[in-house]
């Protein structure tokens, strides 16, 4: 039975553990609970196996192997060190200079967080933000005016989703290109410069945009009681201190389908992952 090590991650790798082991491979998962010694994943390297799954993403830091629910720190300089020449490395958003050390190291590294990936994880983003507004807000969407920052997947998967359930959505997009597609799907389009001047009017901004958009200039002029949701990468479109500071409401929602979907976000991990061994 072919043999898969799954390494770090959040709740999704649990789940994706479970789902490649219906599919008939025999699995082991390392740093996926607390205490757990490094010595077992050295001594699990030494079997036979077919490919190394690493989480998505694969590193937060560009240093170490993502690992949330572990106690410990995995470095990918030890872990490379670790793998066989040949050894089939599959992960989620690596850095390429990480990826070019697997290479260089003789490790053929593959990606699996491709567009199909994307898109699908994009909409479990989405109902995720649903989830968050609902954590901190008691009105319904209908009730709330919106903007979403970005118009990229995530942002359109958001923008369906908000007004599916009635929501008014602005979208602030930079591009006029983006800004005519936002209208076509019914948000009101504003300029991302002229948002970033007069940020007013809105009861729930969501970002999108992996790049910090909102300052403490543009942060003392949003509405207080707005509720302010930043689901893109770092360095966030946030200044979450500065927001601290002036007293907003600010949430760092990141990885939501791991937290509020972990079996369908692993569901869509592994189908990939099965194409790609």
């Amino acid at each position: 039975m072919a043999r898969i090590i799954l390494v770090g991650g959040d709740r999704r790798n649990r789940y994706l553990r479970e789902y490649l082991s219906q599919k008939g491979f025999s699995t082991y998962g390392f740093a996926q609970n607390p205490g757990e010694p490094l010595s077992a994943l050295w001594e699990a390297l030494q079997m036979p196996y077919v490919a190394v799954i690493l989480p998505l993403p694969a590193t937060k830091d560009g240093v170490h192997v993502h690992t949330p629910l572990w106690d410990g720190t995995l470095p990918f300089a030890s872990f490379r060190g670790k793998l066989r020449p040949g050894t089939k490395v599959l992960g989620g958003k690596l850095p390429k200079p990480l990826s070019e050390q697997f290479l260089a190291d003789g490790i053929p590294y593959m990606d699996y967080y491709d567009e199909q990936v994307i898109v699908r994880n994009a909409e479990l983003t989405a109902l995720g933000v649903l989830r968050v507004l609902g954590e901190h807000r008691d009105l319904q969407p209908d009730a709330l005016r919106f903007v979403v920052t970005g118009f990229g997947r995530v942002a359109k998967a958001t923008v369906r989703e908000i007004q599916a359930r009635g929501g008014a959505v602005r979208v602030a997009a930079r591009s006029p290109l983006a800004q005519s597609a936002a209208a076509e799907c019914g948000a009101a389009p504003v300029p991302l410069s002229a948002f970033q001047e007069d940020p007013t009017g809105f009861d729930v901004l969501v970002n999108t945009v992996p790049a910090q958009l909102f300052g403490k200039a543009a942060l003392a002029k949003m509405p207080a009681d707005a509720l302010l949701i930043d689901v893109a990468s770092a360095p966030f479109g946030l200044d979450f201190d500065a927001a601290a500071a002036l007293g907003l409401h600010a949430v760092k929602a990141q990885s939501l389908p791991g937290k509020y979907f972990p079996r369908e976000a692993a569901q869509i991990l592994g189908e990939k992952i099965q194409r790609l061994l």
